[in-house]
């Protein structure tokens, strides 16, 4: 025997009146809401509104952190995996966005400071200068690009980080003659 569903109640229907509100008119003109462009230019290069309202904080906190770990390694720390991976962010996301000056800088930055950590040394100094230099450009190239204008292009810089070759200093161990410290026994003759 198969069990029917039982039957919902019909409610009975009730009718609303229909309310009519007067219609008042304004002279003031009504405001258009504000036109929402899909795409910025950012010099000549033409980015997504999208993206770059996503780029745009991540490149602020990403400068935040480079200048950060920046100060350690200026006083003589060796360089820490955020510095690495907020290089390493900053060429990513430029390099989606087609801004190619900072795209340079920040890859040429991210090199020499993975070298400095496969060798796992400290930056010797005249490193040092050369990568704070280059984070004081990357500060203004994203300014740059945050007023829309074209980021500056920094060939000479890009040039001195890659010019760079941070490696392990093999200094030779020191290899003591072993001498004896108590006399050897003579050798008797039978």
């Amino acid at each position: 025997q198969v069990e029917q569903p039982a039957e919902k109640p019909v409610e009975p229907s009730i009718e609303l009146p229909v309310l009519t509100l007067p219609v008042i008119e304004s002279e003031a003109p009504v405001a258009e809401p504000a036109a929402i462009t899909e795409h910025l230019l950012v010099g000549e290069v033409r980015v997504s509104r999208a993206l770059y309202d996503i780029m745009l904080p991540e490149a602020r906190q990403t400068l935040t952190v480079l200048a950060a770990q920046n100060s350690l390694v200026q006083d003589g720390a060796k360089i820490a995996p955020d510095y690495v991976r907020a290089a390493h962010t900053l060429s990513g996301i430029s390099g989606s966005a087609g801004m190619s000056a900072i795209r340079a800088l920040s890859a040429s930055l991210e090199r020499v400071l993975e070298q400095a950590v496969n060798a796992d040394v400290e930056l010797p100094s005249d490193a040092r200068a050369v990568t704070a230099r280059a984070v004081a450009a990357l500060h203004e190239q994203v300014a740059a690009m945050e007023a829309l204008a074209a980021p500056a292009a920094q060939p000479e810089l890009v040039a001195a980080l890659d010019s760079l070759n941070i490696q392990r200093t093999m200094v030779p161990p020191v290899i003591e003659a072993a001498v004896p410290t108590t006399p050897m026994p003579p050798v008797v003759e039978a």
